[in-house]
């Protein structure tokens, strides 16, 4: 590796960061770009679109968001997931 990639590193791996609010301020940022409500940055689209089906499922509710992954209490809902071309 270069040797400024491994300074980098080196202060970096030095540093605290508060991950809960990094994640809130990068969702920030991508809701602004986009001009959505709210961003979150996943590691992915497949833990985008569980985290998409989990929030449809519990909705608003703190309790039920708590209640996950047993889903026996939810109602069958349809949902929609998009499919490759």
């Amino acid at each position: 590796m270069r040797p400024e990639v491994l300074s980098a590193m080196d202060e970096a791996a030095n540093a605290f960061v508060d991950i809960k609010k990094l994640n809130r301020a990068a969702g920030e940022v991508v809701a602004l770009a986009c001009g959505a409500e709210q961003g979150l940055v996943t590691a992915g689209c497949s833990a985008a679109q569980v985290l998409m089906v989990a929030a449809c499922m519990t909705g608003q509710s703190e309790s039920n968001v708590e209640q996950l992954p047993d889903k026996t209490r939810y109602e069958k809902r349809g949902g929609t997931v998009q499919r490759p071309a």
